[in-house]
């Protein structure tokens, strides 16, 4: 007969029970001032915390669970930093529009019309042109390349005006 082997769990001295060499660490945690489960509490983020003045108390209305004065404090802290965080850019854009000059002759000359009663007009449809129709920049371009080339052709065409032909010769 083969020999056996020793069980897994040592008998206890004292009787019948079992003991089992594993280490309650949530014991230990708890013992050293620290939550539970680190997991636990990274399951709810207490975005809704209800502040009881009553009862003197802070708990989250999602999981329901109490959360510490100290823990509401740095939530409050943050959002606040973030808030400041974003004022502070929105202040700094507003300076950099605010000091921006303009440079060239023809914005210069379009921003002096603007601000008038008048409107720039098209020079080719001949309708007002308002601030607004470029606030998120031109709705279409066109190569200046290529424009300079249509005026040219344009004065071309009007100082050697060709007779038109019949629409049968063409």
């Amino acid at each position: 007969m083969a020999p056996k082997d020793p069980p897994p769990l040592e008998p206890l001295v004292d009787g019948g029970m079992y003991r089992h060499n594993v280490i309650d660490l949530a014991g230990v945690r708890i013992q050293m001032g620290r939550t539970p489960y680190k997991a636990e509490r990274e399951k709810c983020r207490h975005k809704q915390l209800v502040y009881n003045i009553s009862e003197r108390r802070i708990w989250c209305e999602e999981c329901e669970q109490p959360v510490e004065a100290f823990d509401a404090f740095a939530m409050i802290v943050a959002h606040f930093n973030e808030m400041e965080t974003a004022a502070r850019c929105a202040w700094r854009e507003a300076q950099g529009a605010k000091s921006a000059t303009l440079i060239r002759r023809a914005a210069k000359e379009l921003d002096r019309t603007w601000a008038g009663s008048m409107v720039p007009c098209c020079p080719h449809c001949s309708r007002g042109l308002m601030a607004h129709d470029f606030a998120n920049g031109a709705a279409s371009a066109i190569s200046a390349e290529l424009e300079r080339a249509y005026r040219q052709r344009d004065i071309n065409n009007r100082k050697n005006p060709q007779p038109e032909k019949p629409i049968d010769q063409q």
